[in-house]
């Protein structure tokens, strides 16, 4: 049977899975606008910026939505 210790040690795996997940996530995201802006040169930029605007509007929603779940997740380990 599992001690306290044990399931202390399986949350904490856990929670540290889901952030190292989360930071993949933000790592992506940076690199495809990197990507993104070497692609485009500042000239050409502009007439994208919209269609960039809403892609890291929608990219924030989502970051916003797993941080709530992952803070969802915490308090179920309390």
């Amino acid at each position: 049977m599992p001690t306290s210790t044990d399931i202390l040690v399986a949350k904490l795996v856990f929670i540290g899975s889901t952030i190292t997940t989360i930071g993949d996530g933000i790592t992506a995201i940076a690199a495809a606008l990197a990507l993104e802006a070497l692609e485009h040169p500042k000239d050409q930029r502009s007439e994208i910026h919209g269609y960039s605007s809403n892609q890291l509007d929608t990219t924030e929603k989502q970051l916003d939505l797993v941080m709530t779940e992952l803070a969802q997740i915490k308090s179920l380990f309390k």
